[in-house]
This record gives structure tokens, C-alpha cells and sequence, in this order.
């Protein structure tokens, strides 16, 4: 353990002597991240706001075209949707209803995908048992497929507006330029 550390000391020595800094928060086995003295390293593209399709916000509302149809979209529905913390509200929610659909999503998915199998089989050995677990399992997936769509629905009249509009805004502001 004591080599480890002395070869870890080393390590970091050289790389200092380099002009490079090891950064530890992001450390994963057989990785060393480096940055330059003074970066700051984040897990997203910018610690202030979030990038809209690849555009920063500030950009966003600089644009005329995007900055008008902004304003439409404030008086339509009540608040700017280029506020830094409407953005920060939508990111939340639209979290949250990931969080809520993943669940159905996947267990649609499992059984939807492993249903067709002990049907099959079931149908061609003659075995009422594997074809009824097929069944259910079908009309299993098929409830979660309800429960899933059910999910995005209400994401999408809670929140389908907003990321509509950053759409939009996407595209005026990249056909606009």
C-alpha cells in the first residue's frame, strides 16, 4: 500500500512539474483527469445555466426573433421561459417525470419483449400453462404501456409548453442567423 502511495506522489509530482493538476473529484479506476491551475471542472456544461440544445440561454435572449417570441410566450402563459430559474423549474420537473416513467417504461419493455416466448413455446408443445404465462404477460406489458403513456401525458400538460417553446427557440434562432 505504502508503494501505491509513493508511486500516486510521484505521479502527481510530475504532473504538477508539467503545468497540470490532477483532479480528484472525477477519478475513476485506470483514469486520471487533468486540468489546468484555475479550471473549473463541473459535471455539466456550465455551472450558471444549462444549454439549451447546445446554446447558452444568454444567447438565446440576445436573439430578436427568439426574444419576441419569448414575449409572446410570457404574456400566453404567465413566465419567462428563459428565466434562469424557470429553466432550473422545467429541468426539475422534467426529472421528475422521468423518474416516475422509467418504471412502467421498462417493465413494458421486459414483458412486451419476453411474452412472444412461452407463447410460442407454449403453442407448440400444447402447454395451456406457457401460453396463459405468455398471456399475462403480454397483458401485463400492456398495462404498464397504459400507466407509461398515462405518465407522459401528464408531462406533457404539466410541461410540454416550455420544452416546446425551447424548440422553437432552437429553431429561429440556428434558421435566423
Amino acid at each position: 500500500m505504502e508503494t501505491l502511495r509513493r508511486q500516486a506522489e510521484e505521479r502527481d509530482r510530475v504532473i504538477n512539474s508539467a503545468g497540470w493538476e490532477v483532479h480528484r473529484r472525477w477519478m475513476v479506476a485506470g483514469v486520471v483527469p487533468l486540468t489546468r491551475p484555475g479550471t473549473t471542472v463541473t459535471s455539466g456544461p456550465s455551472t450558471d445555466e444549462p444549454r439549451l440544445h447546445g446554446v447558452q440561454p444568454a444567447e438565446l435572449r440576445e436573439h430578436p426573433a427568439v426574444a419576441d417570441r419569448a414575449r409572446r410566450f410570457q404574456v400566453e402563459h404567465g413566465f419567462d421561459p428563459l428565466a434562469p430559474a424557470e429553466l432550473n423549474l422545467l429541468r426539475t420537473r422534467n426529472n421528475h417525470w422521468l423518474r416516475k416513467f422509467l418504471r412502467p417504461g421498462w417493465i413494458a419493455g421486459l414483458l412486451l419483449a419476453v411474452a412472444p416466448f412461452p407463447l410460442i413455446i407454449g403453442l407448440q408443445e400444447e402447454s395451456a400453462i406457457a401460453v396463459n404465462i405468455g398471456a399475462a404477460m403480454a397483458v401485463l406489458g400492456v398495462v404498464a404501456v397504459g400507466f407509461a403513456w398515462r405518465i407522459r401525458l401528464a408531462r406533457k400538460s404539466e410541461i410540454g409548453a416550455h420544452l416546446d417553446v425551447l424548440r422553437e427557440f432552437k429553431d429561429l434562432y440556428r434558421t435566423s442567423r
